[in-house]
């Protein structure tokens, strides 16, 4: 802190001198003692209080399960592969999820306590690649048809 020791009117010299003062700044935020300002509303649910599921919407869901034929455990060879390399190969193309087959699935998610769903991208890919994974993005605007439509996405 400064102050003025004295002044002459008549001459432009003055005398400061300097004052050592008590901080008034708090050392911690806990000393800070600090008040809200207005309304107080409480913080929104964050990420940590949510049970999230990952998915990858062409590997989850084409909302069709009910119409083909499913896993028999007493006849596991009926599904076997019969080709190691066509096998191989199918498992890097697209396999035809889609965000409404993420949409019929939402109460079987919902039964399991999941509360946040993280979607692997869905936007429009490059269509010479083979990217069921979603991150071969083309086009950010565009929901990529293999997936569904804009509004199948609004919908979700």
């Amino acid at each position: 802190m400064y102050t003025v020791k004295e002044t002459n009117i008549d001459s432009p010299k003055v005398s400061i001198v300097s004052t050592p003062v008590e901080p008034c700044s708090p050392q911690t935020l806990a000393e800070a003692n600090l008040q809200p300002r207005g309304n107080v509303y409480p913080s929104p649910i964050t990420w940590r209080d949510q049970i999230l599921y990952f998915l990858l919407p062409d590997r989850f869901s084409d909302g069709l399960e009910a119409e083909r034929k499913q896993f028999d455990r007493s006849n596991p060879n009926q599904f076997k592969a019969k080709n190691k390399g066509d096998w191989m190969n199918q498992g890097k193309r697209f396999q035809g999820g889609t965000l409404k087959g993420i949409e019929s699935k939402l109460d079987y998610l919902k039964q399991l306590g999941v509360t946040t769903l993280w979607i692997g991208p869905v936007w429009r890919q490059r269509i010479e690649l083979d990217t069921y994974h979603g991150y071969g993005i083309q086009n950010f605007l565009e929901v990529d048809p293999r997936f569904g439509s804009r509004q199948d996405l609004r919908d979700l």
